[in-house]
């Protein structure tokens, strides 16, 4: 059998990075890359940022938004934006949890949420996580928390556990 080869071009995001770096605005970056990339191509951190918000190793995915905050800036908002959907906005801090528009920093966002953020909740581990995001993937987003009780390894139990910390 030829072979084929593929037209399929690496997909191209974009990432807005704002706060204490020194060229804020819109950069363009390949799928998963990571958020040092973006802080490199945004002309680096001012010498005011505030590093202990951040996580380097932070995925990138297409539509977030970064905010660096300056030492000493009494900023409660998330590091890390991402878009849940084209017109709905929710927040993805870099080191834990994804929340509702309404500003619950306890809710987890399944239709965004990392393997990361996924195994903070009780009972997920590394294995639950990897089952959640596959049937993501291949199922497309969340319609409602119920959902979940379809990936396996998920029963009520482990849902009732869980469900008050998570959104979609």
């Amino acid at each position: 059998m030829p072979q084929v080869k593929s037209s399929v071009t690496k997909k191209e995001i974009f990432v807005d990075i704002k706060g204490a770096v020194k060229h804020p605005g819109l950069y363009k970056a390949k799928p998963n890359q990571r958020l040092a990339y973006i802080i490199q191509q945004a002309g680096g951190l001012e010498n005011n940022a505030d590093v202990s918000k951040l996580n380097y190793a932070h995925k990138l995915s297409d539509q977030m938004m970064i905010y660096v905050p300056k030492q000493g800036e009494n900023y409660t908002g998330d590091v890390i934006i991402e878009l849940q959907s084209e017109n709905t906005m929710s927040s993805d801090t870099s080191n834990s949890n994804t929340t509702e528009e309404a500003g619950d920093n306890s809710k987890i966002n399944l239709n965004t949420a990392t393997k990361e953020q996924l195994t903070q909740l009780n009972g997920i581990g590394d294995k639950k996580a990897e089952l959640i995001i596959s049937y993501r993937d291949e199922h497309g987003k969340f319609k409602t928390i119920d959902e979940l009780k379809n990936v396996s390894g998920i029963g009520d139990k482990t849902f009732a556990a869980i469900s008050d910390k998570l959104t979609v």
